[in-house]
């Protein structure tokens, strides 16, 4: 009998498998989706003329076959609408555009009003880009629409996911069950968007832990490390309890965990290092648990510390991260992307005598939060000491795209003694409420914007901060910006800065100058509303420009403040070079659209009492 070659048994093989998948094929044909749900994620819709959008649309099953769709407008003349969905505004009216898919089974529509005296919207903003919630409870969403005089600023909110939450039209979010969804709040006007991760947990499937002592705290750590990722913990405390410092993670290297430490009771440390080290994925609730960096000598360093990304800390109730003079500590320390941390109810950071400060944040894409009578303060009125670092910061936020809110009742305190806080290299400040006072420094006194940066102010007090010469020697320096110092740029259009002291700043039996008051402008200020008043120093009391800075005034009040003229040392010098509001070269100062500032100044501009006062 003849034998079939191993080549030749391969080849038919590959054959017959050949011949069974195209049988295959024909007995079952790709399975074709329609789609069964066709409708515009915002169907009411207003624009300013000229004005050009692109229309969305929700596609239900998500994996449907074919998504073309067709696009009509009920009158060209007003808006015109191409086959991407660009919808341009061609004149006033109202006008009806249509959607279908392509076989005309399934049509939407979408009623678009034009103006032409409309404020368009510029953009909008979540009070919250990230949320953990528990199941069954509540919470308030707040969409900021800017510019805050636009025309029409109704929003419509939708949860991607309503078996996990759901929101009222009034931005009230209702957690359902343990899960992702994203919240999307969009404008009538403009259809601007923005978003809010949201993670609804279980309590019910937290696994509980115990701890009465360190034996019990190291116990719980080593079980979390050795229990594997995707797992949510809550370690309740049963008594105050001391632990030593850790140099390494604290939970190891497990991912995407939430860890909630409970129990009104504190951890202390006894030795170097942090109480708490996160890295990426980690999630740390603390609630009513305080935390104290210990009282022995020169124990530096950090309290809580995250290296790496997308982890976050949320600190609830009366929760507390206290140092003091003797240990030198620092509060809280991030450093990657996408990281969070949020403070609420009364936490608080106090005493942050360290080296760096209450916080700092350095890193791309973070959010940082503070709101409801959350606070950074030191308990003792101290602006400077000789055995207090000098150049510790109350907050420090840098990195691209990077945010920190403050709103509410939220307070920053004698915070730090070279700024309360300070964003640099592209992070941007946002105040809509709160308090920054007594705070002191030479950079400035309540805020320092640097290079790149921004800082926009809707509401809130910046209020009774201080410059002062550090340790320099020297009679002839100077100092900027008790209340605020921009090197970047800088949006007001509500709050107040009042009462900030800029005259003769002092470090240790040195007199020097200071310059602004209220605002120093090395960059960029614009003002749209809110006050600057009753603010101090030697030169520029309400607002002082260095040499190319710009100030652009639309709207508000710049009253009452005062400049004292050049100290003691300095007396050569005229006072009238110390004006209350002190223009550089090349500076400018723009009153309304285009005109000079310095005809609208009420009172002579090198008088003592006046600055600006007025309305557009």
């Amino acid at each position: 009998m003849k034998k079939i070659s191993n080549t030749t048994k391969t080849l038919l093989i590959f054959v017959l498998l050949v011949s069974m998948f195209i049988v295959s094929c024909k007995d079952n044909p790709t399975k074709i989706v329609s789609i069964s749900n066709l409708s515009f994620d915002n169907d009411t819709i207003f624009l300013k003329l000229n004005d050009i959008i692109m229309l969305e649309t929700i596609i239900e099953p998500i994996h449907a076959t074919n998504k073309d769709l067709k696009w009509s407008s009920s009158d060209i003349n007003i808006a015109i609408v191409n086959d991407k969905g660009e919808l341009t505004a061609i004149s006033v009216g109202t006008v009806i555009i249509s959607v279908s898919t392509i076989d005309a089974r399934l049509t939407a529509t979408c009623e678009v009003t034009i103006s032409s005296e409309l404020i368009s919207v510029t953009a909008v903003t979540i009070n919250h880009p990230t949320l953990t919630i528990e199941v069954g409870m509540s919470e308030i969403l707040i969409a900021t629409v800017e510019p805050d005089d636009a025309t029409i600023k109704d929003v419509k909110w939708v949860s991607s996911n309503e078996n996990v939450a759901i929101i009222s039209e009034d931005g009230e979010i209702t957690a359902i069950s343990d899960g992702e969804t994203i919240i999307t709040v969009t404008t009538l006007c403009g259809a601007f968007k923005s978003t809010c991760d949201v993670n609804v947990i279980n309590k019910a499937e937290f696994t509980e832990l115990i701890v009465a002592n360190f034996e019990d705290w190291i116990e719980s750590v080593e079980y979390i490390k050795n229990n594997g990722n995707e797992k949510n913990y809550t370690i309740t405390l049963i008594n105050d309890i001391s632990i030593q410092g850790t140099e390494e993670p604290t939970f190891g290297d497990v991912s995407d965990i939430i860890v909630f430490i409970q129990g009104n009771k504190s951890i202390s440390l006894e030795s170097n290092g942090q109480i708490i080290y996160l890295v990426s994925k980690q999630h740390l609730i603390l609630k009513d648990i305080s935390l104290y960096g210990g009282n022995f000598q020169w124990n530096i360093g950090w309290l809580i510390i995250v290296k790496g990304n997308d982890a976050s800390i949320e600190l609830q109730g009366n929760s507390m991260i206290h140092s003091n003079f003797n240990s030198l500590r620092d509060g809280i320390s991030i450093n990657g992307s996408r990281n969070n941390l949020i403070m609420s109810d009364n936490s608080s950071l106090v005493n942050m005598f360290g080296s760096r400060g209450g916080i700092v944040i350095v890193g791309v894409d973070n959010y940082f939060e503070m709101k409801n009578d959350s606070s950074i303060y030191k308990e003792s009125n101290v602006l400077k000491s000789r055995s207090e670092p000098w150049w510790a910061v109350g907050i420090e936020i840098s990195g691209d795209r990077t945010l920190f809110k403050l709103s509410d009742n939220a307070t920053i305190r004698r915070a730090g003694n070279d700024s309360g806080i300070k964003i640099n290299d592209g992070a941007s400040f946002s105040m809509t409420g709160g308090l920054i006072t007594e705070n002191s420094g030479f950079s400035a006194g309540g805020v320092y914007v640097g290079k790149n940066s921004n800082f926009t102010m809707s509401g809130g007090t910046i209020s009774e901060n201080h410059l002062w010469g550090g340790f320099d020697n020297n009679p002839n320096s100077v100092y900027y910006g008790a209340g605020v110092s921009v090197v970047g740029t800088f949006i007001m259009s509500g709050g107040e800065i009042i009462n900030n002291v800029a005259t003769d700043p002092q470090g240790f039996d040195t007199k020097c100058i200071g310059i602004g008051g209220g605002v120093f402008v090395y960059g960029t200020f614009t003002m749209n509303g809110g006050s600057i008043s009753g603010n101090q120093a030697n030169s520029g009391a309400g607002v002082a420009l260095n040499e190319n800075s710009s100030f652009h005034f639309l709207n508000g009040i710049v009253y009452g403040n005062q400049e004292s003229g050049a100290p003691d040392n300095l007396a050569n010098n005229s006072k009238n070079d110390y004006s209350a509001l002190k223009k550089d070269i090349n500076s400018t100062a723009k009153y309304g659209d285009d005109t000079d500032i310095l005809p609208h100044i009420e009172g002579d501009i090198l008088g003592t009492d006046h600055t600006i006062v007025g309305k557009i």
